[in-house]
């Protein structure tokens, strides 16, 4: 599997920590501590911007405390490949920066990337960039909160669309 499909699942456990230091609604803020435990989150992805869109699962758990987030996400493909995803992220008032590594398992080879990330909330979200220690072209990310319990998560690559995905508690499925 190359090597940017598994970029794009690390994207994914980013979503959770950013969404966790966004706005709900309207004149509250959603404090961190209200995305510790678990998350399931269905959509699509893609390896290359041309290539047709599959379906995707994950399951992620999260861990918090005030300025600092620490999250585990597993991805699940129609394939049969897997992902393990860890990420550490540090808050510092509407900014935020981190770092991600994730292991790629497909046909027997395994496979470890690592990268930063840095971005800022937003009145619904966040939106950030993912920065790969290799050649590999940068990642936008726009999340958005759809619902106390769900958000969205878009990803794109030079402007092609890369992830679509929704997250939401395991009790809101």
């Amino acid at each position: 599997m190359p090597p940017s499909l598994t970029r794009h699942f690390s994207l994914l456990i980013t979503a959770i920590i950013i969404v966790g230091s966004s706005s709900s609604n309207a004149g509250a803020e959603t404090k961190l501590t209200d995305f510790v435990g678990a998350w399931h989150g269905k959509g699509t992805d893609r390896n290359l911007p041309l290539d047709p869109f599959q379906k995707t699962n994950c399951r992620m758990w999260v861990r918090v405390d005030q300025r600092h987030l620490n999250s585990s996400t597993v991805c699940h493909g129609p394939s049969g490949h897997s992902k393990v995803i860890r990420q550490a992220l540090t808050l510092s008032g509407d900014r935020f920066t981190g770092r991600v590594s994730q292991t790629n398992t497909a046909r027997g080879r395994t496979a470890i990337v690592r990268g930063s990330l840095s971005g800022v909330k937003t009145a619904d979200g966040a939106t950030y960039r993912v920065r790969f220690a290799d050649l590999t072209p940068n990642a936008e990310v726009a999340l958005k909160r759809v619902g106390p319990s769900s958000f969205s998560m878009l990803m794109t690559v030079h402007g092609f669309t890369m992830m679509d995905l929704i997250f939401n508690r395991p009790d809101a499925d």
